[in-house]
């Protein structure tokens, strides 16, 4: 088959095109079947705390702490008494460490309340895997409220940060999501 100048002058044409088109099609097929791979993809579903306030910095009393001390923590902030809605929460947080599996290892729970709680003993009777302080308004207001933030719940990463903070209402799957990637990349 004998090509003629014009001929192979539009193959060539075409051949090209592929050849330089072929990187960009090949970015949206991945793209579209795997997001992650980009950058643009937050670690973060709460709010992320900038600067990040340090824990050890918190006023707080020892309720009851369990004897596991691991890098990571989440902590639900609750204003008043821990009642049945509070404790739905920490039951939240006891499936969001479930759930990581082996990386639940390296995840601690905390409740942090304003004022002690004498009705508190039964439920921590049941639940053990969970650290519980108290903290005063005064030191409630200074370290939380005067930052916009309120009931919800808080990482803390290895270095003894908070770093994002998560409305009191947000669904289990956005800390475990954040939680997940954070254990992944931090190389616990």
């Amino acid at each position: 088959m004998t090509f003629n100048k014009k001929s192979y002058s539009c193959f060539l044409l075409v051949l090209l095109i592929f050849i330089f088109s072929a990187p960009l099609i090949l970015a949206a097929v991945i793209y579209h079947t795997n997001p992650n791979y980009l950058h643009h993809n937050t670690l973060n579903k709460g709010q992320f705390l900038s600067p990040p306030l340090a824990f050890k910095n918190l006023k707080k009393h020892v309720v009851f702490i369990s004897a596991t001390h691991r890098p990571w923590l989440i902590f639900y902030l609750v204003n008043a008494d821990c009642r049945r809605l509070c404790q739905k929460r920490l039951h939240l947080l006891y499936k969001i460490i479930l759930a990581l599996g082996k990386n639940g290892d390296q995840v601690d729970a905390a409740l942090i309340q304003t004022g002690s709680s004498i009705t508190l003993k039964k439920f921590m009777r049941k639940n053990s895997f969970i650290h519980v302080y108290w903290i005063t308004a005064h030191e409630r207001h200074r370290f939380f409220q005067k930052r916009g933030m309120g009931n919800g719940y808080y990482l803390v990463d290895p270095a003894g940060r908070i770093i994002l903070y998560y409305s009191a209402d947000a669904p289990g799957e956005n800390l475990y999501k954040d939680l997940t990637r954070l254990l992944i990349h931090s190389g616990s």
